[in-house]
């Protein structure tokens, strides 16, 4: 599976920037990626290319960012509804988050398929014996949502401040501020 992130790095030229990131991806090889590529299928995603200095276009450098929080924010709330299920007034989207319609059959099998799983949440918090398979999935979904909402640089992070290990934009903007010329958005598609 891939997923594609933006590690905001703080470097004096295009190289170093890339040297930066791989550096800070390296400590992730096996617990977050098994490969990794600068760019890959979101090669030029970042206004043609795959690196995007923040100096003189600081308004772009944040949209990048917000972009990608904005993805982050839509997989929390798709994650919790594997958690909490859908309410039946809830619009139900096509999973993949491509903006996909959905007709009714589908929409259906979709709000089912949340609901399922919602209900195994449940017998998971009452559960004699919490090991049992059924509940891996399920596990699943609470691992990679408790990475997300705890800040901890996970496989659907989709944006990370490689220089102060947060999730959050607060001090890339900041730096950017102070010294815009020296900060960097790198593209990377990682696989897992």
């Amino acid at each position: 599976m891939h997923v594609h992130h933006l590690l905001a790095v703080q470097a004096d030229s295009p190289e170093e920037a890339v040297t930066v990131a791989e550096t800070f991806l390296s400590g992730y090889e096996d617990r977050v990626w098994d490969w990794y590529e600068i760019g890959g299928r979101w090669s030029g995603a970042l206004d043609g290319g795959d690196l995007f200095c923040a100096k003189d276009q600081g308004v772009k450098f944040v949209e990048f960012i917000d972009a990608a929080i904005d993805g982050r924010r839509r997989e929390i709330a798709n994650l919790r509804r594997y958690i909490i299920g859908m309410k039946d007034e809830e619009e139900v989207h096509d999973t993949l988050g491509l903006g996909l319609a959905l007709d009714e059959q589908a929409q259906a099998r979709t709000r089912e398929m949340y609901n399922k799983s919602a209900k195994m949440f449940d017998e998971l918090m009452r559960a004699d014996d919490p090991d049992d398979r059924r509940f891996s999935l399920i596990g699943w979904h609470l691992r990679t949502l408790g990475g997300l909402v705890s800040d901890t640089y996970c496989f659907d992070s989709m944006f990370f401040d490689a220089e102060e290990y947060t999730g959050r934009k607060d001090s890339v903007v900041d730096r950017m501020i102070a010294s815009p010329e020296r900060q960097w958005l790198v593209s990377v598609d990682l696989h897992n």
